[in-house]
Parts: C-alpha cells; structure tokens; sequence
C-alpha cells in the first residue's frame, strides 16, 4: 500500500513527537497538521503554527515547527509537501521552517522550499541577532499603539548582567500591562514594580522567577476564574507558576487582604 498522507489530531501528533524526535518535545500548539502512514501504520507527522519569531508573525504566515518520522523513506519530503499544499489552500503566503546545521534539508527541497539565510545558533529564546534596543527607545515606539488603560510596570533585577558600551547597565525591565479590572480601594496596596534577581540556569535565556510572575499576576487582579494562554512556553515557568499562584490563591491572593506577601504596601505602611 506504501505511503499515505492521513490526517492527526493534535493530541496524536504530540504524543508522537514525544515519543520520536530526537532532540525537541512536541509544541504547545498549533494551527494544523498532518501525518503520513505506511500500511495503516502511523510513520510520521508535520506540526505547523504560528512562526516563534515575532518579527515574521502576520496573518498570513506559518511556520513547520516540527517534523518527526520513524525513518521511512520519503516520508519527510511528503509531509513537508501536504503541509505547504494545505497552507496555500487555506490563503498563507509565507511558510518558514527551520533545518539544524548539518542537514541536508534535502526533503524541503524535494517539497518545493528554498533556503532564505543560514543564521547561527542562539543560546535561548531572547536572544536576538541584532543589538538589543534600549527599553526606553522602545516604550517611545511602542507606548503610541497601545490603548490607554494599560499601566507599565517595572521588573528591577538587583543582580543583573553588565555589558560592554552600556553604561548605566540595564538592570529593569518594562512589562506592558492591561487588566479589564485594575485593583481599586477596596484592596491592599501595592507597588508598581517589583525587585527580583534575574534566573541563572533555568535552561532558557529570558526565563522569569516566579516571584514576578505572582507579583504580575497579583497586580492585574486575575483570579482562578481567569484563564492563562502563554504564546511563548519556552521553560514552561509561566504556566507552573499561574498553577500554584490558583493552587495556593488563598494565601498568595486574597481579594481583600494579603497574606506574607513580601512585595506588598499596605495603605500607607509596609506590610
């Protein structure tokens, strides 16, 4: 019977990343995707979401964030060709997938794709080929889009990373926020920044402490009847920290009073 193009549920082709891939889990999500079987037998599948860098993101672009086969032969080059097949059906106009240094990337030729730029390997997610621009430049770009009820926030990092040609070093960062219910009087006071040392070995560049993100939870008032979407996993320390800050919404959370929460002002007076 050969090779068939079938399609996947989410789940199935999660699970068979996870299982197959040599070197990456299965994304957190996706747009679409499809797999490939040989006699009945599932032999491979193609991931496709949103492209991870946010510089290519529009709506009509798409990236193949994974492709993980048991080996078969052709199996790559047919799943690379049904995905860019069912994305110019569905009005994408840019596909981007990325190959390691070493591949071949025979099978994204035979399937129609040309190389674009080899780039080198970063050390994490917030690495960037370009210098970083300074936060104050950028809020001065970004603030003009932005609606007017949110509130920027600050991140201080008491320990932080000195670089070359930047004096006075950057050691804050920005956090543009907006809630659909901003604390009022009825609740504790609290400070619009936080003071927190930056994570060292977390796995990823960029990776937040969870003390920042119970404090930026706490200061846009979400409650365990919220929901959380992180478009940008990474080490997955957003979401393991919205699970305990519900788990433990009692003491971390309270509406009306805080609990030995260390980052709070209280009315006027340290907590």
């Amino acid at each position: 019977m050969g090779l068939q193009i079938v399609p996947v549920s989410f789940r199935e082709a999660k699970d068979f990343v996870n299982q197959h891939h040599r070197h990456n889990p299965a994304p957190r999500g996706w747009k679409f995707g499809v797999g490939v079987e040989e006699d009945g037998v599932l032999v491979g599948v193609a991931m496709a979401g949103r492209p991870v860098a946010r510089a290519l993101q529009t709506r009509f672009t798409l990236e193949i964030n994974r492709v993980c086969t048991t080996g078969a032969r052709n199996a790559n080059s047919m799943l690379y060709a049904a995905i860019r097949r069912a994305a110019r059906a569905l009005g994408y106009q840019t596909i981007y997938t990325y190959t390691m240094e070493g591949e071949s990337g025979s099978s994204l030729k035979a399937a129609g794709f040309r190389l674009e730029t080899e780039l080198k390997a970063r050390k994490g997610w917030a690495g960037s080929s370009k210098q970083r621009t300074r936060q104050d430049k950028s809020l001065r770009v970004l603030l003009p889009h932005c609606p007017n009820q949110l509130r920027v926030l600050i991140w201080v990092k008491p320990f932080a990373a000195f670089k070359k040609h930047v004096n006075p070093s950057h050691a804050w960062e920005p956090i543009i926020a907006f809630s659909p219910r901003w604390r009022d009087d009825s609740m504790t006071y609290m400070r619009d920044w936080v003071a927190q040392p930056i994570t060292l070995k977390k796995g990823l560049t960029g990776a937040k402490p969870p003390e920042v993100l119970w404090w930026l939870f706490d200061a846009i008032n979400m409650t365990p009847k919220d929901s959380l979407a992180d478009l940008f996993p990474g080490t997955g320390v957003v979401e393991e920290s919205w699970r305990r800050y519900v788990d433990e919404w009692p003491s971390l959370a309270s509406r009306i009073n805080r609990v030995q929460s260390g980052w709070e002002m209280g009315k006027g007076r340290e907590r």
